[in-house]
C-alpha cells in the first residue's frame, strides 16, 4: 500500500488486497519490507487505486512513514522517524515444566512478605496461602538483570476460564522482548515444541526518552494536516486507553460527536481533552453537557478526580461472570 497523492482534491491510495486468515491473525503480506515473520502471504495480489477525502492511519510510525513515502513532508519524516521499535515474539503454550523452572507459580512462604514499608501485609499473605493465582509474571535474565522476559498465566488471567483449573491444564503466554538486542538471552528454545499452541511476532514501541522529545510534542503539527490523521497508542503512551482515545479524537476532528455518556464521565472527558489538546492543538468544548451534566455516564467516574471507573464492563461482585455466561451458551466447560 502507498499514499500517492495528498492535495486539495483529496487522497489517492494504492491498495493491495489481503486474504483474511481463518483465525483472524493476518501475518504481514509479501509486500511488507523487512518482514520479521518471513511471511509471503498474498504475493500474487494486484495493486488497485482508491480515492478518499481524508485518511486515518491506524498503524505504527514506521509503517505510516512507508505508506506516506511518495508524499511525505520533512516534518512528517522527522517526527515519524523518531519513534523506536523492537521485534518481540509471544509464545502461547502449555509447557508447565518451563513455567516451574522459571517462575513462581505457587505460594512460597520463603518469598512471602508480611510487612512492607512499615505496613502490615499479613492479610494478603494469609489470602495467598489459599488463593495464590499469579496472572502476570516477569523473569530477569541471570546474565543481565536489566533485561527481562514477560509471562501471562492466561488461565488465571482470562475470565473465560473456570475459576479452578488444574495447573497441568493451564495455558501460558511467554513474551520474549527485543530480538535484535536481547535475543542471545532468550530461553525460548527451552519451551517444548509439542506444547506450543502458536507463535506471534509483533512490532513493539520502545518507550525511549526520545519518544517524548521528538514524537509526542509534535503530533499537533501532523494531525489534520494534508488530509491525514493518526490513531494509535504510539501517539502518546503505548496503552490500550490511548489507542481508544486516539481513534475517538480522529473521529471528532473529522466532525463526529464526542459520545454523550463519555462527556458526562468527568475522568474520560478530562483524558480526552488533554490528549486532543496535546496531539491536535485544540481544546474540546462541551456540547452534550453544556447545559446539564445529568444522564448516563455521570456516575461512572468515582474515586479521586474520577480516577476509579465504575461504569459498564466493571464486575466487582461476581467472580468469573463471563465464564458462567459462556458455559450457559455452550462455548465453555464446567471444568477442565
Amino acid at each position: 500500500e502507498r499514499v500517492t497523492r495528498r492535495d486539495k482534491n483529496g487522497v489517492q491510495v494504492k491498495i493491495i488486497g489481503r486474504t483474511p486468515a481463518k483465525d483472524g491473525h493476518n501475518q504481514d503480506s509479501a509486500w511488507v519490507p523487512n518482514n520479521v515473520e518471513g511471511s509471503q502471504q498474498d504475493a500474487d495480489k494486484v495493486e488497485t487505486t482508491e480515492e478518499y477525502d481524508e485518511i486515518v492511519l491506524c498503524v505504527l510510525t514506521d509503517t505510516a512513514a512507508r505508506l506516506l513515502k511518495p508524499t511525505i513532508t520533512t516534518i512528517e519524516k522527522k517526527v515519524l522517524g523518531s519513534a523506536k521499535f523492537a521485534n518481540d515474539i509471544t509464545v502461547t503454550h502449555t509447557d508447565i515444566e518451563y513455567m516451574k523452572k522459571h517462575y513462581e507459580n505457587f505460594y512460597n512462604k520463603e518469598q512471602a512478605v508480611t510487612e512492607l514499608n512499615g505496613v502490615n501485609m499479613q492479610d494478603r499473605v494469609d489470602f495467598a496461602k489459599e488463593k495464590f493465582k499469579p496472572m502476570y509474571m516477569i523473569k530477569m535474565y541471570p546474565q543481565d538483570l536489566t533485561k527481562l522476559e514477560m509471562c501471562f498465566d492466561c488461565t488465571n488471567y482470562q475470565s473465560q476460564f473456570p475459576p479452578e483449573v488444574p495447573f497441568e491444564n493451564h495455558v501460558f503466554q511467554t513474551i520474549f522482548l527485543n530480538k535484535e538486542r536481547d535475543g542471545h538471552l532468550w530461553s525460548i528454545d527451552e519451551i517444548d515444541e509439542s506444547k506450543i499452541i502458536r507463535k506471534d511476532w509483533w512490532h513493539q514501541l520502545c518507550h525511549s526518552f526520545t519518544h517524548y522529545l521528538f514524537v509526542v510534542p509534535w503530533m499537533w503539527l501532523l494531525n489534520g494536516k494534508r488530509h491525514t490523521r493518526y490513531a494509535a497508542s504510539w501517539t502518546m503512551v503505548n496503552a490500550h486507553e490511548v489507542a481508544c482515545i486516539s481513534g475517538i479524537s480522529a473521529a471528532v476532528d473529522l466532525g463526529a460527536d464526542y459520545p454523550e455518556d463519555l462527556e458526562r464521565d468527568s475522568f474520560a472527558l478530562l483524558s480526552f481533552r488533554l490528549y486532543y489538546l496535546l496531539t491536535y492543538g485544540r481544546w474540546y468544548r462541551r456540547k452534550a453537557t453544556k447545559t446539564t451534566k445529568e444522564g448516563e455516564g455521570k456516575s461512572w467516574a468515582t474515586g479521586v478526580y474520577g480516577s476509579t471507573y465504575n461504569g459498564p464492563g466493571v464486575n466487582a461482585e461476581e467472580e468469573r461472570r463471563l465464564w458462567k455466561r459462556e458455559v450457559e451458551k455452550g462455548r465453555s466447560l464446567e471444568g477442565f
